[in-house]
């Protein structure tokens, strides 16, 4: 169980740091898509200083719930429609995508070091995830799109939220329940369209 937690966590941040690179080159200019590996390793290197507040699996499975909900904010912030690409509205940009890299890094920096007598086979579970994150990101994008493949992303790191506290011997309903409600927001957005590119490089874009 917690091979898979560590393996499915891994996973989901590979396919958000790289779908946010497809969107930020739609949504703002070209080479602004580096600007997605940045905030990953900003992210991750910033929830590493602060695993030290979390000891348990449960806490763990909290934090993947969290991180869940800041990806759907972080997509809606990017997609957000702007008529000029200022400093602000780069910053908010900035912030709001580099929390969810900060709860996965918190996420994963806490499994490795509270399990330094498994260290071999968690970071073999690492790299697994992360190889089949980068694997699996043309087909979700070729399937469903940038936007999409995020809202996918934030339902699997509520599926991460399940083994982490069925790790810790914790109920799981409340990420059972994110995770349905993740499930049916990203399928109703292939009709309803609540996040999807409707403008780029500050141009509104038409059907």
């Amino acid at each position: 169980m917690l091979y898979a937690a560590v393996g499915l966590t891994a996973l989901s941040v590979l396919l958000l740091e790289l779908a946010l690179t497809r969107i930020f080159s739609v949504v703002f200019y070209y080479h602004f898509a580096f600007l997605a590996i940045s905030i990953a390793l900003f992210g991750m290197g910033v929830g590493g200083v602060f695993a030290y507040a979390f000891r348990s699996f449960r806490a763990l499975g909290w934090v993947a719930l969290a991180t869940s909900a800041m990806v759907v904010v972080a997509l809606k912030a990017v997609l957000e429609p702007y008529a000029e690409l200022t400093n602000a509205r780069l910053a908010v940009v900035y912030l709001a995508s580099a929390l969810p890299f900060i709860t996965s890094g918190i996420i994963l920096s806490t499994a490795l070091s509270e399990q330094v007598k498994r260290i071999n086979r968690l970071y073999f579970a690492d790299l697994a995830g992360a190889s089949l994150g980068c694997l699996l990101l043309v087909p979700l994008l070729n399937q469903f799109g940038a936007p999409a493949a995020l809202l996918i992303v934030a339902g699997l790191f509520a599926a991460s939220a399940v083994l982490w506290f069925k790790q810790s011997g914790a109920r799981i309903w409340p990420a059972i329940t994110v995770l349905l409600v993740v499930a049916g927001v990203a399928i109703q957005n292939q009709q309803a369209r609540w996040f999807d590119v409707k403008a780029a490089k500050g141009v509104p874009l038409t059907d």
